[in-house]
């Protein structure tokens, strides 16, 4: 048998729709490099969904867009970055080819979050803040990459979070709308439980997470 070598144990990390999910991969993959033995789990799913096995202790933290602050009194947010809420159309789309504003693109087909989520709440104050009423007919996806599969096979426009390497690299077919969006930034960072301190392999991850990343400003909208 060979000796073991690096971290030991089991690290499960919630991944929160369309948020820090690439983060993630590329952090597992260089955890497996070091830590042939560290057991790494990713579990996608909903906020709440994400929110209640961390409280149960079968989730060891969660990677995603932070509430500010988190909604359980028994967690906490640690702030990593910043992604932009950005709008999205394939790269044909006739929106392009127009000088609009959010208010002419409310009869539009939309791909959002669903309902509860930082995303849906900003998409739906967006219509409000120009005296719209939000649109209704729109289709929530939960996956990132179905979210930008179905934009670019499709009439539909789609507000979703990019961050600033992802939007110089949109997939094929794919390209942002030139739309002003204000108070764009949204927060992305780690949600812990409060009890029992952060473990050698939480620590670990996180130091990776930020190694990743490289230097960032910190984002004031965090801080508040």
């Amino acid at each position: 048998n060979r000796p073991r070598t690096g971290l030991i144990g089991r690290l499960s990390v919630g991944m929160l729709p369309f948020s820090g999910q690439d983060l993630i991969a590329r952090a597992f993959g260089e955890l497996t490099k070091s830590n042939p033995d560290l057991r790494l789990i990713a579990v996608p799913g909903s906020y709440t969904m994400l929110a209640e096995a961390l409280r149960r202790g079968e989730l060891d933290c969660m990677v995603g867009v932070l509430r500010n602050p988190a909604p359980y009194p028994d967690l906490q947010e640690t702030y990593l970055y910043e992604e932009t809420f950005t709008l999205v159309a394939r790269s044909n789309h006739p929106c392009h080819r127009k000088n609009l504003s959010i208010a002419d693109l409310r009869d539009e087909s939309w791909i959002v979050a669903q309902h509860g989520t930082p995303i849906r709440k900003y998409f739906e104050a967006l219509f409000r803040s120009v005296g719209a009423v939000p649109p209704t007919q729109t289709c929530e996806i939960h996956s990132f990459t179905n979210a930008e599969k179905m934009i670019v096979n499709s009439n539909s426009i789609a507000l979703l979070c990019y961050g600033e390497q992802q939007l110089k690299t949109l997939p094929d077919g794919l390209k942002k709308l030139d739309v002003n969006l204000p108070d764009a930034l949204t927060p992305v960072g780690i949600t812990y439980r409060k009890a029992g301190g952060s473990s050698e392999v939480l620590q670990c991850f996180e130091k990776l997470l930020r190694t990743l990343l490289g230097p960032m400003p910190r984002n004031p909208v965090a801080s508040r």
